[in-house]
């Protein structure tokens, strides 16, 4: 009997325009912020002029972080690699 089961939203920003619409549903504090993915602490977001697609994380808990397009890859594509796209 599952007495508790642990979920997550994963939300994908993977263009600038998301970041807007990220900011107005108060999934990002800032729009400005400086991001990095909170697994292999790359640059997310925009950033010396490039935009670098990355997910927004909210546990049970309402606890947030963002993950990279390379460290959220796996969990929503199990069965192709980044070299599939």
């Amino acid at each position: 009997m599952i007495v508790s089961m642990e979920h997550i939203e994963l939300h994908l920003i993977l263009r600038p325009q998301d970041v807007d619409s990220a900011w107005s549903l108060g999934l990002v504090a800032s729009l400005d912020e400086q991001l990095f993915c909170e697994h292999c602490e790359e640059v997310v977001g925009s950033y010396a002029g490039q935009f670098y697609p990355y997910a927004v994380v909210i546990d049970a808990d309402d606890a947030d972080w963002v993950i990279c397009y390379e460290c959220y890859w796996p969990v929503v594509n199990p069965t192709k690699t980044l070299s599939d796209e």
